[in-house]
């Protein structure tokens, strides 16, 4: 019988001999979004800055953080094991570079892959070794890199063993002045190198910087009375960036001093901003609202207290009608965060820090009323806690139990802001259409509230309503008290007009009304002239540069009913609303010079006067005096003139 014999042959793909090892297409080391979306090669491991398919296609050559998680050791001493990527711990030694070097060994692709974002982490003192022989020091200065691009790692040295860093470097390189507080550890590299890209750490030069700071805290206290500035920077000159070796006493947030100089943005003068190459206020405000926004998107300060201070600050933004990150998502955003930190409970509770909390709770509550006034929203607060009092304002001196007279004014001002603004809050909470006017006892109720608040800021001895213009107060204190009587008056005409939107234009004054309409007719009207009084005095004096967004909210209610006025038979209320109406015109003009919701609110204005085929056109009317206007008991604007 024949044997058989079976030969089993190896597979000619799979060779047995190590002499012909199979020739296999590594991966590349590095890929960007663009490549790995289609799925094809790289090359900008050899290019550096940009692969040849991001080129040709003309598209932005980005890369993606790594998502490995390998632990390196940082040693100063060279592994003796070629090609492997751990480290024995027992053979660290204390290192024996200076400062800023690094020493390493050849070790495979994927470990200089890993070291990326911790090169680009590193200041401009760090240098790397270029040289892939073992035991051979160079430096190399690092530039710094784009967020998640490579420039730093060489094309030359593709293989970068253990690295050995020298610990202590500064993990902030950026020039920022040292009274900033240090970034949040928890902000990963790529959000800091993105954010430095972006410019969210760019600050002014010294007295650019002190002068919209100053501004800042001149304008924005009415309506914030929990901006203090001995609180937030103490005593630091924000004009000068300290030496590194002279620590501040007092530090401050990156994100909260961005939202003061956004704020200030608004109400510094032309010149600081042409130092700052801005073509207009406008794009001053956007550049700094976009710095300030994004440094809050991505959490880089974690005092509680600051960020609710921003999110106040960041509250003034309202530009684009269709942006959802306006005024109304910034105060629900501060509510969220006060709700979290407890700030009612620490502002009813009796400890050292309770003013602080209790004007940062009243400052939430006065922008939220105002804020709900100007975009007809109801009101996200409506359980006030105790009124704040001077006692819980720093008014004392640095040196000196003496009170100083303008603080006092300030904290005064603030303070009937905040009562003025439970009526508002009030009124905005039930506001009713015309259709369904809210029940006479309610309104009733309200306009002796607002009467009472009116007869209580009149008689008062600090800032009584004679001073509005008053020429040794500040401008700060000047346009607060404007704005707050503006406001006043504004409610007035927005609590009764519901009440007398039927019957606004009638034949005759008085026909068609019963008393109750007819005195609420009266009110509004009386209302309508005294905002034109002081929109007139406001242009007339140079204030209107600084006047907040708060002036659009008072003036455009005012020239709605004044374009309402226009139809109205009598000869004599006709003359008098068109004076009126070109006078709030002029002051949404200027205004709009700075904000974009006034331009757009004139636009709307002017196409309503056209439709309505109404002429505006100036005629031989001489503005009624004060004894003429319609149930006027205060004398407010007569005493405009400086006194005797």
């Amino acid at each position: 019988m024949a044997q058989t014999t079976f030969r089993i042959m190896a597979p000619a793909t799979f060779p047995l001999s190590p002499a012909a090892p199979r020739r296999a297409r590594l991966r590349a080391p590095i890929a960007c979004q663009y490549c790995r979306g289609r799925k094809v090669r790289c090359d900008l491991n050899k290019r550096g800055s940009r692969c040849t398919n991001c080129e040709l296609d003309d598209v932005h050559c980005k890369v993606a953080n790594t998502r490995r998680r390998r632990s390196i050791v940082m040693s100063s001493t060279m592994s003796s094991r070629v090609g492997t990527n751990t480290v024995d711990m027992s053979s660290i030694q204390e290192p024996s570079v200076s400062p800023g070097h690094i020493v390493h060994s050849p070790a495979d692709d994927n470990l200089a892959l890993d070291m990326a974002p911790l090169l680009t982490s590193t200041n401009r003192d760090l240098e790397v070794q270029a040289s892939p022989q073992p035991q051979v020091e160079s430096s190399q200065e690092d530039h710094g890199t784009s967020p998640g691009m490579m420039e730093d790692v060489s094309p030359d040295t593709p293989n970068l063993g253990s690295l050995a860093m020298v610990p202590d470097l500064d993990p902030m390189p950026w020039n920022l002045p040292t009274f900033i507080r240090p970034i949040s550890p928890d902000t990963s590299q790529s959000a800091l190198n993105y954010l430095a890209a972006e410019g969210a750490f760019s600050l002014p030069e010294g007295k650019l910087r002190q002068a919209l700071v100053d501004a800042c805290f001149e304008f924005v206290t009415p309506y914030m009375p929990s901006l203090d500035r001995s609180e937030l920077l103490g005593y630091i000159d924000v004009s000068v960036d300290h030496a590194p070796d002279k620590p501040c006493q007092k530090t401050i947030g990156i994100l909260l001093f961005q939202a003061m100089l956004f704020a200030g943005s608004a109400f510094v003068d032309s010149d600081v901003l042409q130092c700052l190459d801005f073509p207009s206020q406008r794009e001053a405000r956007r550049s700094f609202y976009r710095r300030a926004r994004l440094l809050y998107d991505f959490d880089v300060d974690t005092s509680f207290v600051e960020v609710l201070h921003a999110l106040l600050l960041m509250s003034f933004w309202y530009e684009d009608p269709d942006d959802c990150k306006a005024a109304a998502y910034w105060i629900g955003a501060h509510v969220h965060h006060a709700q979290q930190f407890g700030v009612q409970e620490k502002a009813l509770a009796t400890h050292p820090g309770q003013g602080l909390y209790k004007r940062l709770w009243w400052s939430a509550y006065i922008r939220d009323a105002l804020v709900s006034m100007g975009l007809r929203l109801q009101p996200r607060m409506r359980s006030p806690i105790p009124m704040l009092t001077p006692d819980d304002f720093p008014l004392r001196k640095a040196k000196g139990d003496c009170l100083t007279r303008r603080a006092l004014d300030r904290a005064t001002l603030s303070i009937r802001m905040a009562e003025l603004c439970i009526c508002v809050n009030q009124t905005m909470s039930e506001e009713e259409s015309p259709h369904h006017p809210p029940p006479r006892n309610r309104t009733e109720m309200l306009d002796l509230r607002l009467d009472a608040w009116h007869r209580a800021y009149c008689s008062d001895s600090a800032t009584p309503c004679s001073r509005e213009l008053e020429y040794d107060a500040s401008k700060g204190i000047t346009v607060g008290r404007l704005l707050m009587i503006m406001t006043y008056y504004t409610v007035i005409s927005t609590l009764h007009l519901p009440s007398i939107s039927q019957s606004l234009v009638a034949p005759a004054p008085g026909s068609g009304r019963g008393p109750k309409t007819q005195k609420s007719y009266n009110k509004v009207q009386t209302a309508v002239y005294k905002v034109s009084v002081l929109a007139d005095a406001v242009l007339k004096k140079g204030l209107i540069s600084y006047m907040s967004t708060q002036g659009i909210t008072c003036v455009l209610p005012t020239a709605s009913i004044l374009l309402l006025n226009l139809k109205s038979p009598t000869r004599h209320l006709h003359s008098q609303s068109a004076a009126w109406l070109r006078t709030c015109m002029r002051f949404l003009e200027r205004l709009g010079e700075r904000y974009s919701a006034s331009e757009a609110v004139l636009g709307n204005l002017k196409a309503a006067v056209d439709k309505s085929k109404i002429s505006l056109r100036q005629e031989n009317v001489t503005p009624r005096s004060d004894s003429e206007s319609p149930n006027v008991e205060d004398q407010e604007h007569l005493l405009w003139r400086r006194p005797a």
